[in-house]
């Protein structure tokens, strides 16, 4: 009998976050229904990379420079995303070509090592502006090209090392 009330309330707590998380959706699709601005959409970008750096040690020169490499990196990833829609474009058009498929493709991957390029070499740019316990808080949060992206660091405490997010014995 227990067990079953165990049961009946751990089932019932779940429902209720559910509920709550659907809740919340809603009304984020509410706002979402209408289109952001390039303006609103810069400034909740904005907003993301300064939450992102709050979370880190790093100096005001490195966040400086963390901000402008993000903003280059992102423009980059913008121009690969347009050149991405223009593949599909094209490799959706049942009247597409084999010559139109191929120059849609090409121009892609021609996108894709500029990104790739632009990529390491603001990520090189970048290295050179951080200490090394800040190149390894911008690994972890995927300021710099970790190969998964970027992450949210699950608050300041201990998950960098030291109990205040930096590094072990307090050294920079």
């Amino acid at each position: 009998m227990r067990r079953v009330l165990t049961v009946a309330a751990i089932v019932t707590m779940i429902a209720v976050m559910v509920v709550a998380a659907c809740a919340q959706r809603g009304q984020r699709g509410q706002r979402a229904g209408r289109q952001m601005t390039e303006e609103e959409r810069a400034q909740m970008r904005a907003q993301m990379i300064e939450r992102m750096l709050e979370q880190t040690d790093l100096s005001d020169q490195e966040k400086a420079a963390a901000k402008s490499a993000l903003t280059i990196k992102y423009q980059a990833r913008q121009t690969l995303q347009a050149e991405m829609v223009k593949l599909r474009t094209v490799a959706d058009d049942p009247d597409a070509t084999d010559e139109q498929l191929q120059a849609a493709l090409t121009a892609y991957r021609a996108a894709l090592t500029e990104y790739q390029t632009t990529l390491a070499a603001e990520d090189t740019t970048l290295v050179g502006q951080l200490s090394l316990w800040s190149q390894v808080q911008c690994m972890y949060l995927g300021i710099l090209e970790n190969g998964l992206g970027m992450r949210a660091m699950g608050g300041r405490g201990g998950d960098m090392g030291g109990p205040g997010g930096g590094p072990p014995g307090g050294e920079q």
